[in-house]
C-alpha cells in the first residue's frame, strides 16, 4: 500500500507524532470490533490522527466509524473497480475534479459538475461510490488538514482564489473537461490501493 507522503515528513511538519502513532498501533489489536484490523499501515494511522487533530480518543472513534461503515455498507466500499459499468456511468454523469493546486491555507479543492443531465443516468449509489473514491485519491498524495463543507448559496470567490478554479466559473485553471480527464488518470493510478485496502479488510481478522 504505497503513499506519496512519508511519516517522517508529517512528523517534521508537526502534523502528528511517532508517539501518537504507536499508541494507536498498540490499541488496534485490543479492540472488540471484529471488523477493525489488528494492524494497519502507519500512513493510515497518521491520516486518522490528523483528521482528529491528534486527539487519541477521537481518533479511536474515527477508526471505529471508518471500518464500521465499510462493514455495514459494502455497496459503497467494496469492488471499487473502474471497469464496473455503474461506476463508469457515474464518472460519465458527473465531472469529478481534483483541483491540482492547494489554497494558501493548504485547502484541497474538490469540484463537481453535471455532464449528463438525463435523470436516468443519475444513480445514487455508484455516484456516491465514485465520489468517495476521490477522497481516497487525495489522501494518497498530500493529506489535507480537514474537511470543510460549504452550504448552498456560499460565494466561491470568498473562499477559493481564481488559481484554484476552472475557467467556467471565472477561474484561471483549464476547463472542467480537461481537469476531469486529469482526475480520471488519478483514479486509474489508485486502483491497486483500493484492491489492497479491501483485501486487508476482508482477510485480516483478530
Amino acid at each position: 500500500m504505497n503513499f506519496k507522503f512519508t511519516i517522517q515528513d508529517l512528523v517534521a511538519k508537526n502534523r502528528t507524532s511517532i508517539q501518537n502513532i504507536n499508541i494507536i498501533k498498540q490499541w488496534l489489536p485490543t479492540t472488540i470490533e471484529s471488523y477493525i484490523p489488528p494492524s494497519i499501515h502507519d500512513e493510515l494511522i497518521a491520516l486518522f490522527l490528523m483528521s482528529r487533530n491528534n486527539d487519541i480518543d477521537l481518533t479511536k472513534d474515527c477508526i471505529r466509524s471508518h471500518y464500521g461503515l465499510r462493514y455495514e455498507a459494502p455497496e459503497m466500499f467494496d469492488d471499487r473497480n473502474l471497469e464496473r459499468i455503474d461506476v463508469q456511468m457515474a464518472l460519465n454523469t458527473l465531472r469529478l475534479v481534483s483541483i491540482p493546486r492547494r489554497t494558501e491555507d493548504n485547502y484541497l479543492v474538490l469540484y463537481a459538475s453535471v455532464r449528463d443531465t438525463d435523470f436516468f443516468s443519475f444513480e445514487l449509489h455508484p455516484i456516491m461510490k465514485a465520489s468517495l473514491m476521490l477522497f481516497d485519491i487525495e489522501h494518497h498524495t498530500n493529506p489535507p488538514d480537514g474537511i470543510h463543507m460549504h452550504p448552498v448559496g456560499w460565494n466561491v470567490e470568498e473562499v477559493f482564489p481564481k488559481s484554484c478554479l476552472p475557467k467556467e466559473v471565472g477561474g484561471e485553471l483549464e476547463s472542467e473537461d480537461e481537469l476531469n480527464r486529469n482526475t480520471l488518470m488519478l483514479y486509474k493510478e489508485r486502483e491497486a490501493y483500493w484492491k489492497e485496502e479491501e483485501r486487508l479488510r476482508k482477510t485480516i481478522s483478530k
